[in-house]
């Protein structure tokens, strides 16, 4: 629920902080 989201913050070169307790 967020792959593109994640996507698009990498590319920023940001990490994806709302995903990263998402993903835990």
């Amino acid at each position: 629920p967020g792959t593109r989201y994640e996507a698009k913050a990498i590319r920023e070169g940001r990490r994806p902080a709302y995903l990263t307790f998402v993903r835990r």
